[in-house]
């Protein structure tokens, strides 16, 4: 029987291995775990890089088309369009909206009357020769037929028409007529003398005067002769 005296003084311990065992072992797992990771990743494939510029995300890739639909207005008509000029003013103040390019005027005596026709760019100097002859000549009546028109020529001579030529011209001249008519001035009449014909001739003329005004046709006439 083994005595255990007379044993080499070593210490002995039962199921709990040596240090160099320990080391061992835990080395062999270590390089087992590695080995299966290496295998593991070289059986993947590696996933294949592209650059930036090469990256693109079809199904994001949409048409302009498919993403926006424009909807194009139908072409305007001319009907529809209707053009407005700078400073032309509303049909309801327009008497008419068509007529001559060129003012007209013509004013006569008859029948105790006077009557004034023709085609004039402004109101304001419409109303001014009605009423002038309204103040001037009370015991007649002034009968208006004076046309606004804004697409006449503007002339300086309608805004003093009235008290220039024709208050003295009805004044003087029996069976009075005045006209201003594409450009010529028709003087008709009954004058009291040669002078009073001169006169009212030469205040027909300046009166009239403008770059429109081209010629006079006198018919006036002396009542002596």
């Amino acid at each position: 029987m083994l005595d255990a005296s007379t044993l080499p003084a070593h210490r002995f311990y039962v199921g709990v291995p040596s240090d160099n065992t320990f080391m061992s072992i835990h080395s062999t797992t270590l390089f087992t775990a590695i080995l299966c990771v290496s295998l593991v990743l070289c059986g993947c494939e590696a996933p294949e890089l592209k650059s930036p510029a090469e990256t693109v995300v079809e199904s994001d890739t949409v048409t302009l088309a498919e993403e926006v639909e424009l909807e194009v207005p139908e072409a305007v008509t001319a009907e529809e369009v209707v053009p407005v000029e700078k400073g032309d003013p509303p049909a309801a103040m327009k008497t008419e909206v068509s007529g001559p390019m060129q003012p007209m005027l013509v004013v006569e005596k008859k029948d105790g009357m006077i009557v004034v026709e023709g085609f004039i760019k402004s109101p304001t100097h419409k109303d001014r020769i009605r009423e002038q002859l309204a103040e001037a000549f009370p015991e007649l009546e002034i009968v208006d037929n004076m046309i606004v028109n804004y697409d006449c020529d503007a002339v300086g001579w309608t805004g003093r028409i009235g008290n220039q030529l024709l208050i003295p011209y009805f004044k003087e001249v029996k069976d009075p007529y005045i006209d201003w008519v594409e450009g010529v001035i028709t003087l008709k009449g009954l004058a009291k003398n040669a002078p009073a014909q001169k006169n009212l001739t030469i205040m027909a003329i300046d009166a009239f005067t403008g770059i429109l005004t081209k010629d006079i046709n006198n018919q006036l006439e002396i009542v002596n002769e």
